[in-house]
Protein backbone atom coordinates (compact mmCIF):
# COMPACT_ATOMS: atom_id res chain seq x y z
CA UNK A 1 0.00 0.00 0.00
CA UNK A 2 1.07 3.30 -1.00
CA UNK A 3 1.01 6.63 0.80
CA UNK A 4 1.40 9.97 -1.05
CA UNK A 5 2.19 13.01 1.01
CA UNK A 6 0.35 16.26 -0.23
CA UNK A 7 1.92 18.67 0.84
CA UNK A 8 -0.42 21.90 -0.07
CA UNK A 9 -1.47 23.26 3.25
CA UNK A 10 1.69 22.70 4.97
CA UNK A 11 2.47 26.35 5.06
CA UNK A 12 0.94 27.46 7.33
CA UNK A 13 2.84 24.88 10.08
CA UNK A 14 6.20 24.65 8.73
CA UNK A 15 8.27 26.65 6.05
CA UNK A 16 9.92 24.80 2.97
CA UNK A 17 13.14 24.85 4.88
CA UNK A 18 11.72 23.22 7.88
CA UNK A 19 10.28 20.69 5.76
CA UNK A 20 13.26 19.92 3.66
CA UNK A 21 15.11 19.55 7.25
CA UNK A 22 13.17 17.10 8.67
CA UNK A 23 12.41 14.63 5.54
CA UNK A 24 15.70 12.46 5.77
CA UNK A 25 14.15 11.56 9.51
CA UNK A 26 10.52 11.01 8.16
CA UNK A 27 11.95 8.67 4.99
CA UNK A 28 14.17 6.84 7.79
CA UNK A 29 10.95 6.10 9.91
CA UNK A 30 9.14 5.38 6.56
CA UNK A 31 11.80 2.75 5.83
CA UNK A 32 11.70 1.28 9.40
CA UNK A 33 8.00 0.64 9.30
CA UNK A 34 8.46 -0.58 6.32
CA UNK A 35 11.15 -3.05 6.99
CA UNK A 36 9.47 -4.00 10.35
CA UNK A 37 13.01 -3.83 11.93
CA UNK A 38 12.67 -0.71 14.27
CA UNK A 39 11.24 -0.63 18.42
CA UNK A 40 7.91 -2.19 18.77
CA UNK A 41 7.87 -4.02 15.16
CA UNK A 42 5.95 -6.94 16.64
CA UNK A 43 3.10 -4.79 17.10
CA UNK A 44 2.70 -3.26 13.40
CA UNK A 45 -0.73 -5.20 12.44
CA UNK A 46 -2.27 -1.77 12.40
CA UNK A 47 -0.11 -1.06 8.99
CA UNK A 48 -2.16 -3.97 7.11
CA UNK A 49 -5.47 -3.68 8.95
CA UNK A 50 -7.20 -2.08 6.01
CA UNK A 51 -6.45 -4.95 3.69
CA UNK A 52 -5.79 -7.96 6.25
CA UNK A 53 -8.33 -8.51 8.62
CA UNK A 54 -11.04 -11.73 8.90
CA UNK A 55 -13.36 -10.72 6.51
CA UNK A 56 -15.89 -13.81 8.33
CA UNK A 57 -15.38 -12.11 11.46
CA UNK A 58 -16.31 -8.41 10.21
CA UNK A 59 -19.28 -10.19 8.20
CA UNK A 60 -20.54 -11.44 11.70
CA UNK A 61 -19.71 -8.59 13.50
CA UNK A 62 -21.90 -6.66 11.06
CA UNK A 63 -25.03 -9.04 11.20
CA UNK A 64 -24.88 -8.70 14.96
CA UNK A 65 -24.66 -5.07 14.79
CA UNK A 66 -27.83 -5.19 12.24
CA UNK A 67 -29.74 -7.30 15.01
CA UNK A 68 -28.79 -5.69 17.76
CA UNK A 69 -30.39 -2.12 15.96
CA UNK A 70 -33.71 -4.42 15.53
CA UNK A 71 -34.21 -5.29 18.46
CA UNK A 72 -32.99 -2.39 21.16
CA UNK A 73 -35.87 -0.35 18.63
CA UNK A 74 -38.36 -3.14 18.45
CA UNK A 75 -37.52 -6.54 20.35
CA UNK A 76 -38.45 -9.33 18.79
CA UNK A 77 -41.39 -8.55 17.10
CA UNK A 78 -42.34 -9.14 13.14
CA UNK A 79 -42.47 -6.46 10.84
CA UNK A 80 -45.59 -6.04 8.80
CA UNK A 81 -44.77 -4.75 5.39
CA UNK A 82 -48.59 -3.70 4.11
CA UNK A 83 -48.72 -1.56 7.50
CA UNK A 84 -45.01 -0.55 7.45
CA UNK A 85 -44.38 -0.72 10.89
CA UNK A 86 -43.56 -3.17 14.05
CA UNK A 87 -46.41 -5.00 15.13
CA UNK A 88 -46.91 -3.79 18.84
CA UNK A 89 -44.72 -0.80 18.10
CA UNK A 90 -45.91 2.87 17.09
CA UNK A 91 -43.41 4.43 15.11
CA UNK A 92 -43.14 8.26 15.28
CA UNK A 93 -41.82 8.82 11.81
CA UNK A 94 -42.73 7.89 8.51
CA UNK A 95 -39.99 7.77 6.03
CA UNK A 96 -38.67 4.95 7.87
CA UNK A 97 -40.78 2.48 10.53
CA UNK A 98 -36.75 0.83 10.89
CA UNK A 99 -35.29 3.48 12.85
CA UNK A 100 -34.73 3.98 16.51
CA UNK A 101 -37.65 6.96 17.21
CA UNK A 102 -40.48 4.23 18.10
CA UNK A 103 -42.32 3.82 21.00
CA UNK A 104 -43.09 0.49 21.97
CA UNK A 105 -46.35 -0.47 23.85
Amino acid sequence: MSVVLNTKHLSSFINEEEYKAIYPQVEAAHNQLEAKNGPGNDFLGWMYLPRDYDKEEFARIKEAAKKIREVSCHGERPFDKQEQRYSGAHCQHEDDATSNDCVRE
